[in-house]
């Protein structure tokens, strides 16, 4: 037997195997992605200045302005922070005091530091009544719509006072001679009313643009 073509085979198969594989081909090397800048703050806007709307009221007659009266934006905002509340006592047989303002969506305390039993309703806008108010006692009630309340005693007919509703947050009594300031007012233009009881309330467009701006009010029955 020819051993050696076997031979020859066997040889020729143990080279293949033991033949390196080829090297890879080196990884190239992974690029570095760039640093991503920090975002930017974008600046804050600087608020407007806020101004003040000063002004007089004339009544016609003169002595009506002797109740004083109420000045407000009825397009003003509702700014946040300003308190939503007023008081309203019965005391010594008078609503006291005889003008109470507060923005719509607030809430009325009516006390009663008399000695003896009030009622306190409104014949005016939903015509409300809340019933007997004992002494020390008292009830809240809640104002969602701007309006202009006359405030009664059922049982002592004398008694009276005015709720005035203002639609904004934005609102000032008016003393005896007429005076009113409307403090902490955005620049802009607005619609400002004047009111004073039994007399028919004015209505002004008034423009803001710098620290402070003077309106004048005519009011007549």
């Amino acid at each position: 037997m020819n051993v050696r073509p076997l031979f020859t085979m066997i040889a020729i198969l143990a080279g293949s195997a033991c033949a390196k594989a080829p090297p890879a081909p080196p990884l190239s090397p992974a690029k570095a992605s760039p640093p991503t800048a920090p975002a930017t703050v974008g600046a804050t806007a600087p608020q407007p200045a806020l101004g003040s709307i000063v002004g007089t009221i004339a009544t016609n007659p003169w002595r009506a302005m002797k109740g004083g009266g109420v000045v407000y934006l009825e397009d003003g905002p509702q700014d946040t922070g300003v308190p939503l509340s007023a008081t309203l006592d019965n005391h010594d047989m008078a609503f006291v005091p005889s003008i109470a303002v507060v923005a719509a969506g607030g809430s009325v305390i009516f006390t009663n530091t008399d000695p003896v039993t009030h009622n306190v309703f409104s014949p005016d806008g939903e015509k409300w009544d809340l019933g007997q108010i004992p002494q020390r006692g008292s009830v809240v009630k809640r104002f969602e719509r701007p309006g202009v309340y006359s405030v009664l005693c059922n049982m002592h007919p004398g008694m009276l006072a005015y709720l005035v509703v203002s639609p904004s947050s934005h609102f000032a009594r008016a003393a005896e001679d007429g005076s009113f300031v409307i403090k902490d007012v955005p620049p802009g233009t607005y619609h400002v009313t004047a009111w004073v009881p039994r007399l028919k309330p004015v209505t002004q467009a008034v423009t803001l643009g710098g620290a402070e701006t003077d309106v004048r009010f005519a009011l007549e029955r």
